[in-house]
């Protein structure tokens, strides 16, 4: 706390005889202030939350037409226990604002520990990306940011194709445009093991792991995805669905594309002569 010291300072001389005599005092107030608090925290966990799912922010390959909710988790870097704010604005792929967010915690947050907020839901009606500006907030009677993020919210896709998946693994067909495998599984990445979690069918290797990152999903491929909850995976636009596929000698994995059914016959009448019996 803010204190007021008073110093007294005396002088003395020596005699001939070698006694000593006070000579002068003086005397002075000084004020001492106590230094500033130096506010700390992290804004340490963005989510976006539509349709019963959530993802990471930034999101992508989110449905048109959902509505979002923003979760943002601020935490406390001091070694006391503070009082947490914050404050965010969204915007639509033209820059109109669709939610404007600010609020304080009721109670404090002890040191290294989280809270979260949580904003009201909007519509995510527009094909593109929608930003935010996040901003945390400390020092309740003369508020200062101490963390912000200003970025991408997420990318809204033309079209919201994918599937419902089970905990555990599951043998699906990817019907999505070719793109890199993390933009893909961009609304799932929380639930996947990025060692182990997804594997198609190589006719000539066998079995062949994909790493989460630098690789490409094949429209069409058979895929086997391990998750470790329910969740709906969300991959974007549909690809066209292939006239025709390349067959090595020896068995293949075929996926079913076609959305009817068809006589063996009639299917397998181009490559009749070369089936195996």
């Amino acid at each position: 706390p803010d204190r007021n010291v008073t110093i007294t300072a005396y002088s003395y001389f020596e005699d001939e005889e070698g006694y000593w005599h006070r000579d002068d005092k003086a005397t002075k107030n000084v004020s001492l202030v106590a230094p500033p608090e130096v506010y700390a925290g992290t804004i340490s966990r963005m989510e976006l939350e539509y349709d019963e799912a959530r993802a990471a922010i930034p999101a992508y390959n989110i449905p048109q037409g959902q509505r979002g909710l923003v979760h943002i988790w601020g935490r406390n870097d001091m070694s006391t226990s503070q009082k947490l704010g914050i404050s965010w604005r969204v915007k639509d792929p033209d820059g109109t604002v669709v939610e404007e967010y600010s609020d304080w915690q009721a109670f404090l947050t002890g040191p290294g520990e989280e809270h979260e907020f949580i904003g009201g839901r909007f519509d995510l009606d527009k094909v593109g990306t929608y930003t935010i500006f996040v901003g945390l907030v400390m020092n309740f009677d003369d508020p200062e940011y101490v963390d912000t993020y200003p970025g991408d919210l997420c990318a809204v896709a033309a079209e919201g194709v994918g599937m419902e998946l089970k905990a555990g693994w599951n043998a699906v067909v990817y019907k999505g445009k070719a793109q890199l495998v993390e933009e893909a599984f961009a609304s799932i990445m929380s639930y996947l093991d990025p060692e182990s979690a997804v594997y198609y069918w190589d006719s000539l290797t066998g079995a062949y792991v994909i790493p989460v990152t630098d690789t490409f999903m094949v429209p069409y491929r058979a895929y086997w995805i391990k998750v470790t909850q329910d969740c709906t995976w969300t991959y974007g636009a549909e690809a066209t669905a292939p006239s025709s596929v390349y067959l090595y000698a020896g068995w293949n994995n075929l996926v079913p594309w076609c959305g009817e059914a068809i006589p063996p016959a009639e299917a397998f009448a181009p490559i009749l002569s070369y089936l195996s019996t």
